[in-house]
């Protein structure tokens, strides 16, 4: 038998990690559109949903088109360079070569930006709060240097914001979000 306090332990700790993906779906949701995204363009074009809880389940077809999104604001020439024969993915063997091909432009910025590493298993599997924290860095990232190309006073320190806690609806529980940075 399994005891009362165990059981409602492991609610707490499930609530705080549905609160912990539900913030960084609305964090990355939130720089995506900051971004230009076009949900309603991008769900006719590719025929999938495009909403905040994408992420909660691996979407492969949303990662794709998300991050094909993403490189393309950061560097429109080199994403057409680099998936110039894999885009629009047709088939897995261009699935295969464009997780490649993201993994390692998504390392480069990993090693000059100090975020946090991505493996290639998160794209292979894109779905949770592990791979929604990655996007929302990622995302935040390319939203700071889109808004520092587009500012004419390329001087600009934009930090994205830390967040550090989200009090629980329910009760006066804290959840530490100190991961977000």
């Amino acid at each position: 038998m399994i005891p009362w306090h165990s059981c409602q332990i492991e609610s707490l700790s499930k609530r705080k990690e549905k609160q912990k993906r539900e913030a960084y779906e609305n964090l990355f949701f939130g720089n995506i559109c900051l971004l230009g995204f076009d949900v309603f363009e991008a769900e006719r074009k590719y025929g999938c949903a495009f909403q905040k809880d994408m992420f909660a389940r691996s979407n492969n077809k949303a990662m794709e088109v998300v991050l094909h999104f993403l490189f393309s604001r950061l560097d429109q020439d080199r994403a057409n360079q680099v998936f110039r024969d894999i885009w629009p993915i047709l088939d897995r063997d261009q699935a295969r070569l464009f997780r490649k091909a993201s993994l390692e432009w998504w390392s480069e910025i990993h090693r000059a930006a100090d975020l946090t590493t991505i493996r290639a298993s998160h794209l292979q599997q894109p779905g949770g709060t592990k791979f929604l924290s990655l996007l929302y860095e990622l995302s935040s990232h390319i939203l700071l240097e889109v808004t520092i190309k587009d500012c004419a006073n390329a001087s600009v320190t934009f930090r994205p914001p830390r967040l550090v806690s989200v009090k629980a609806s329910s009760s006066d529980a804290a959840i530490d979000l100190t991961h977000l940075r």
